[in-house]
C-alpha cells in the first residue's frame, strides 16, 4: 500500500514494478519526478484502493490527499468453497482453479485437478495466512506453498501432458510437503515457470519429515535446482517420473531410507555454473535406496542419460557410484640414508705405512674420488680404496730428511 504521500524531486529509472500482487495507490502525488524510462513496469501493477488499475497517466494527475484513504490492515480473503463426494478411500474433489484446490486440501481425500494450467501465484490467499493444512513462506522473491500434517492425500492430474501445476519465485518449491504421512502426486506436470538455465533455488517437489510417499507419472522440470528433495524421510516409490532440465540434479536424499525409483527417466538437467551435465541422485545419510533396480550408495550415483559437457569428464555409465570413501592418512616411509664403515687394517709401521699407503675398506653408495684423495669403485660392499695420482705422498727418504726438533731449535739460535 502507498497510500498520502508526495513523492517528488527525485530520478527514477521506474517506479512501479511487480510480477506478483499489484501495489494499491492512493491520494498520492508524483509531480516533479525525472522519470528516465517508464513510470511503471509490469502488467496490471498499481491499482486504487477500490480495485480499479492505475495507468502511468492516472499517476501523473493523481492528487496528494493525506486523509483521503486510511489503512485498516490487511484485507483476509476467504479460500473458495469445494463440495466434496465421498468415495471408498474418504473423499473426491473436483477442482479446476488454484482457489478451488488450496480449499481442498486435507487428509483422507483425492483432489483432482481438472483444469491445464494451475499458477500458484494466482490465488486470492497468495502470501497470505493459508489454513489448516497449509501456509506461505515468504522467501526472497515470493512465497513459497508448504502443505503440512496431512494423510492419505491423493493429488491427480488428468495426466503428464495435460495438466500443469507452476510456481513463479525463483526461491520458492512448486509443492512441499511436511510432516505427511501416504501422500501421492500423480499424473501432472510441475515446475517453475520459464526462466534461464540455473536461475532457481527452489526445488519442485520437497518432503520434509514425510513418510510413505508416492509420485507416479508425473514430469518435474526445472529451473529448479532439485526435481525432488527429501530430508529425513521413510519410503517412497517413484514411478514412471521423467526429471529434466534441473540445475543440480535429479533428486537429493538426505537422512532418508527406503525410496525405489521404478522405471525413471532423467535427461538434460545442466549446470550452467559448472558447464556440465548432471544427471545424477544424491544421497547423504540415507539407504536401503535403488534406482530402476540399481542399489543406490551415499554420495554421487549417476542416473541418467546424456553427455557432459565438452570442458568436462566423461559421464560414468549409468547405475555406478562416483562416491569414494575417504583415504585412510599413512606415516611417510622413513628415508633411508646412505651409511660409511671404516674397518681399519692393523697398525703397521711408519715406514710401512709411507711406502704402501693407505689401505682402508669403505662401504659406501657411490663412487669416485674422496675428499682424502683416495680414488676406486664402490658398489656398497667392501672395497679397498688406493691413493689417487693427485694425492700427495710420503716417503722414508722424505721423512728422514726433516730436521729434528733439536736441529729447529738451534737453527732459532
Amino acid at each position: 500500500y502507498l497510500l498520502g504521500t508526495q513523492i517528488g524531486g527525485n530520478r527514477f529509472d521506474t517506479i512501479f514494478e511487480s510480477n506478483l500482487l499489484p501495489v494499491i495507490v492512493g491520494g498520492c502525488s508524483f509531480q516533479g519526478n525525472e522519470i528516465e524510462t517508464q513510470m511503471l513496469a509490469g502488467l496490471d501493477s498499481v491499482r486504487s484502493p477500490e480495485g480499479e488499475a492505475l495507468s502511468a497517466e492516472d499517476l501523473k494527475a493523481m492528487k496528494f490527499d493525506r486523509f483521503a484513504y486510511v489503512y485498516e490492515g490487511p484485507v483476509l480473503r476467504q479460500a473458495a468453497a469445494v463440495t466434496g463426494i465421498p468415495a471408498q478411500d474418504g473423499m473426491e474433489y473436483h477442482v479446476s482453479t488454484v482457489d478451488e484446490f488450496l480449499a481442498a486440501i486435507g487428509s483422507d481425500r483425492t483432489i483432482y485437478l481438472d483444469g491445464e494450467l494451475f499458477n500458484l501465484a494466482s490465488a486470492e490467499s497468495y502470501g497470505g495466512y493459508g489454513a489448516e493444512h497449509y501456509y506461505w513462506v515468504d522467501l526472497f522473491d515470493g512465497p513459497s506453498l508448504v502443505i503440512t500434517d496431512v494423510e492419505n492425500l491423493r493429488i491427480i492430474g488428468q495426466g503428464k501432458d495435460e495438466t500443469t501445476l507452476v510456481a513463479v519465485p525463483r526461491y520458492a518449491d512448486v509443492l512441499c510437503f511436511k510432516d505427511c504421512k501416504h501422500v501421492t502426486v500423480a499424473q501432472l506436470t510441475a515446475g517453475h515457470t520459464e526462466g534461464e538455465p540455473g536461475s532457481c533455488s527452489g526445488d519442485v517437489i520437497g518432503f520434509e519429515k514425510c513418510q510413505d510417499v508416492y509420485v507416479i507419472d508425473c514430469g518435474l522440470f526445472g529451473c529448479g535446482v532439485w526435481g525432488i528433495r527429501a530430508n529425513d524421510c521413510i519410503q517412497g516409490s517413484i514411478l514412471r517420473a521423467e526429471i529434466y532440465e534441473c540445475s543440480e540434479g535429479a533428486a537429493t536424499l538426505h537422512r532418508t531410507d527406503g525410496f525405489v525409483f521404478t522405471d525413471c527417466s532423467v535427461h538434460d538437467c545442466y549446470n550452467p555454473w559448472r558447464r556440465e551435465a548432471v544427471n545424477y541422485l544424491l544421497m547423504e545419510s540415507s539407504g536401503d535406496s535403488t534406482y530402476n533396480g540399481t542399489v543406490l550408495r551415499n554420495g554421487v550415483n549417476q542416473v541418467g542419460d546424456g553427455e557432459a559437457a565438452d570442458d568436462s569428464p566423461a559421464a560414468p555409465a549409468p547405475g555406478t557410484s562416483l562416491y569414494e570413501p575417504p583415504r585412510r592418512r599413512t606415516k611417510p616411509k622413513a628415508r633411508s640414508t646412505s651409511s660409511i664403515s671404516i674397518t681399519r687394517s692393523p697398525p703397521r709401521s711408519a715406514a710401512s705405512r709411507c711406502t704402501s699407503g693407505s689401505r682402508r675398506s669403505y662401504s659406501r653408495r657411490r663412487s669416485g674420488t674422496t675428499a682424502a684423495g683416495f680414488s676406486g669403485t664402490l658398489s656398497g660392499a667392501s672395497a679397498t680404496l688406493t691413493p689417487s695420482a693427485s694425492s700427495p705422498r710420503r716417503t722414508a727418504s722424505s721423512a728422514s730428511s726433516r730436521p729434528s726438533p733439536r736441529q729447529r731449535r738451534a737453527a732459532r739460535s
